[in-house]
């Protein structure tokens, strides 16, 4: 619980006492993020291992993840994304 009043109340002491900086945060952060990922991209591109077109779209492989039903494992991996669009509401209590 100290931990997350901690990570709470950091940056809202930021915020009140150092306003006129956190817009050049702001945009410092925007800024690496796109370089970043511009880099991650270009790293990846470099330096991936290569498969030949024939694998990549004639071969379905299964069972790499460990579980034993396709079922499952599709599931799973839709798991994240389709809660996120499920159009699940959150109401307050009452």
């Amino acid at each position: 619980m100290l931990l997350m009043w901690a990570f709470i109340v950091g940056p809202a002491i930021f915020n009140f006492w150092f306003r006129k900086l956190v817009n050049a945060f702001e945009l410092a952060g925007g800024v690496f993020h796109f370089i970043f990922f511009i880099v991650s991209i270009i790293t990846l591109v470099v330096l991936a291992e290569r498969s030949t077109p024939d694998f990549v779209f004639k071969t379905l492989t299964r069972g790499e993840s460990g579980w034993n039903n396709p079922g499952v494992s599709f599931g799973l991996g839709l798991l994240t994304i389709t809660y996120s669009v499920s159009g699940q509401q959150w109401y307050p209590c009452k």
